[in-house]
Parts: structure tokens; sequence; C-alpha cells
């Protein structure tokens, strides 16, 4: 279990550390990375060390490493994370920044439940397969 926890941890920084770092993902609604980072690093560490529990018998009974489950993983949730971003453009009006910042908070108020959702599933998802192990 270890092991897996370890390879999630390490997978889910570089991968947030890229996305953020080298494509400018921002939170909806933040300007600052810190936000972003924090949740690609909850949402990619969380659902890589569950999907690796889940799927890790068929890679590595397949012949792939143990590592090589987490890193497709990881990889594949990454993009899928980093597609589902709108694209960044300044607002070229102040009535355009104004939307923009309205929709922004609404947006956040929003993901805000969802990331929750999606965070408890995914701790539950872990917890029953550690308890089924």
């Amino acid at each position: 279990m270890l092991v897996s926890v370890a390879y999630a941890i390490v997978f889910a920084v570089l991968l947030s550390a890229l996305l953020v770092g080298l494509f400018g993902w921002r939170y909806p609604g933040r300007e600052e990375p810190w936000p972003a980072v924090l949740f690609f690093f909850l949402v990619l560490f969380l659902a890589t060390w569950a999907a690796g529990l889940w799927v890790s018998p068929v890679v590595v009974g397949a012949g792939g490493g143990y590592w090589l489950t987490f890193f497709v993983i990881a990889v594949l949730l990454a993009l899928l994370l980093a597609a589902t971003a709108p694209p960044r453009r300044p607002p070229r009006t102040a009535r355009e920044a104004a939307e923009e910042a309205q929709s922004a908070a609404a947006a956040q108020a929003v993901f805000g439940v969802f990331f929750w959702i999606l965070i408890l599933g995914l701790i539950a998802v872990i917890v029953i397969r550690l308890l089924r192990a």
C-alpha cells in the first residue's frame, strides 16, 4: 500500500507542477497559481491512487511494471483535467472584465461543490478497495 501511495504522490506532484507551471492553468476565478497546484495535486493524487489500486492487477498481469500503471493513469487524468480547462484570454473591455469576474465567481461556487463531491467519492473508492484487500 505504501508503494502505491508513493507512486501516486510522485506522479501527482510532477504532473501538477507541469500543468500549472508550463501551461499556466489556473483555478477558476483565481490568478495566483497555488490554488491550481493544490487542486491538481489533490485530484490527481486521489484519482491516481484509487484507479491504481483497482487497475494494477490487470496491468501487472499483462507484463507492465507496477509503477507503469500509476504513471499511465496519472498522465491520462492530467490530460483530461487539462482538456476541460477553458482557454485563458485577457478581457478587451471593462464590461468584458466585469462579466468575466461575475462568471468566474459563479463557476468557483459550483466548481467547489463538484470538487468536494469528487474528493469524497475518490476517498470512498480508495477505502472500499483497501477494505476488500
